[in-house]
């Protein structure tokens, strides 16, 4: 099994080389696909003091958005397997990506998410994160370029979550205790950050009613449980 992992990147200066040196010690990832999404900061500095084989460097001449900078690393990818790393990531360490994968590899899912230490009460209540941006899933679920491509820049997750459920794969969740994701609030300050989520929000129920929504919560809790205790060799 071969797994590539695709990490879109924009305005992350401060936490992208973390990130990335993270994913650089996990033996389990085939490849590492960096795509800054035209970054106006000094992400794209910071990522080409970065050098190792595993390791690509993708930069967008223009901005975007999340779905298609995925995309522009997938296209660069080679993996029967896709894992996806949100770049803001706080505290993340090789033993989160490997737990990640090693159910796949075991064979007791076919697509896994991340449960971070801050994701919603919601849902650590329900044992999934439905929207996490740390997930691994067969390339297959991301065969279809033109239907991620020809939404808004957000949107992407619940989109494969679509086709995670039409094709009735095994999913199931994982803790990644002690990661956190910032706000956009801490990140951007509370007015921007305020306007930047509500964006978000827009965006994903743009694509998708708050319905459909409910209903995967509800597909992946049914068949859900927390996966940290499971043998890795």
């Amino acid at each position: 099994m071969k797994f590539s992992c695709i990490v879109p990147a924009f305005n992350e200066a401060a936490r992208i080389e973390n990130v990335v040196r993270t994913l650089l010690l996990c033996p389990d990832l085939h490849e590492i696909v960096v795509v800054d999404d035209c970054s106006t900061d000094a992400t794209w500095e910071v990522l080409n003091r970065l050098e190792h084989p595993k390791l690509r460097k993708i930069r967008h001449e223009k901005n975007s958005g999340k779905t298609r900078a995925v995309f522009t690393g997938i296209r660069e990818s080679s993996g029967e397997y896709v894992v996806t790393i949100d770049s803001d990531l706080l505290n993340l360490k090789p033993e989160h990506v490997r737990d990640l994968i090693a159910p796949i590899r075991l064979g007791t899912a076919d697509v896994t998410l991340s449960i971070r230490e801050n994701s919603l009460g919601i849902y650590k209540l329900l044992r999934n994160d439905f929207v996490s941006g740390e997930r691994a899933v067969p390339r297959a679920v991301l065969a279809e370029e033109g239907y991620y491509l020809s939404g808004p820049g957000f949107g992407l997750e619940v989109k494969m979550n679509e086709k995670i459920i039409a094709a009735k794969y095994r999913v199931k969740s994982v803790r990644f205790p002690g990661v956190i994701t910032p706000r956009k609030s801490d990140k951007y300050g509370f007015v921007a950050g305020t306007v930047a989520d509500m964006k978000m929000v827009g965006e994903i129920l743009s694509v998708l009613p708050a319905w459909r929504l409910g209903y995967q919560l509800w597909y992946f809790y049914r068949q859900n449980a927390y996966l940290n205790n499971f043998p890795t060799k």
